[in-house]
């Protein structure tokens, strides 16, 4: 185990490698439903994409991955540990950045660490070295409101990162951004993910089919509400995926696929 100084590595859960298990997982709200008996498993260091149109229940699944609601029925597992009403399992970083605009960025990006309980200063110390990794090397006493979109979301994945829980729930960390801010992160998040040294699995809810073949080594498809899980595709590009891909036949054949499973 690495001491919570050395900000060069990324400390995986403290209670084991981020295995996600989901089985016959329903939720309602009120009488609607939103998920309709979802199965779903995400092995340890895999990165999986879930997929589907708005409404579909995706952001609801990671929010019960995150304890932050209980399901109707069904049940999620992190490392065999029931995740209802247990906060802290994974790392979850909703789709808004939620920068604190009073906090400087070393001080944002330390605060997923502080609230896994590591001493303030050991935390914004992880946090300094850490954004040079992310390319914001320069900016650590920027606040939040001079940085561009792209740079706040690298703070905010960053926090999520330095939690130190597996798995990752990212949930549509770039649906904010304009198109050519995407694709650098895709390729930046992609790098930061693979060099991690103890690699955590990660589950990245997006309705963006070329960013789920990008980042994830496997795609679900999830339906209309109440969403089940329609398809699923394994993604067998290379990794660095750079965006020559998108016109390959081969990614065009895959994107198909995942088009009509969503048409479905």
């Amino acid at each position: 185990m690495k001491s919570t100084s050395d900000a060069s590595a990324l400390s995986p859960s403290p209670s084991g490698v981020g295995r996600v298990e989901v089985r016959g997982l329903r939720h309602a709200f009120g009488s609607v439903d939103v998920l309709a008996g979802v199965d779903l498993t995400v092995a340890p260091g895999e990165f999986v994409a879930v997929l589907g149109p708005s409404g579909c229940g995706k952001s609801t699944l990671l929010k019960i991955l995150a304890g932050l609601v209980e399901p109707t029925a069904g049940t999620a597992t992190i490392d065999g540990t029931d995740v209802r009403g247990r906060l802290g399992l994974a790392a979850y970083q909703p789709q808004r950045d939620a920068l604190l605009p009073w906090r400087r960025v070393v001080p944002n990006a330390a605060l997923g660490a502080e609230l896994a309980g590591v001493p303030a200063a050991a935390a914004r110390a992880q946090a300094a070295e850490l954004l040079v990794r992310f390319g914001l090397s320069g900016f650590e006493r920027a606040w939040p409101a001079q940085l561009s979109g792209g740079m706040r979301q690298r703070v905010a994945i960053a926090r999520t990162f330095l939690v130190g829980r597996a798995p990752l729930l990212l949930d549509e960390p770039f649906g904010a951004l304009d198109a050519l801010t995407r694709r650098d992160l895709y390729g930046w998040l992609e790098g930061v993910w693979e060099a991690d040294d103890d690699r955590r699995s990660a589950v990245l809810v997006t309705h963006d089919v070329d960013e789920a073949l990008t980042l994830a080594d496997r795609v679900v498809v999830l339906s209309a509400r109440p969403g089940r899980v329609v398809a699923t595709e394994a993604v067998s590009f290379a990794r660095p995926r750079r965006p020559e891909l998108l016109a390959r036949p081969d990614w065009g054949a895959a994107r198909a696929r995942l088009l009509a499973a969503l048409a479905a």
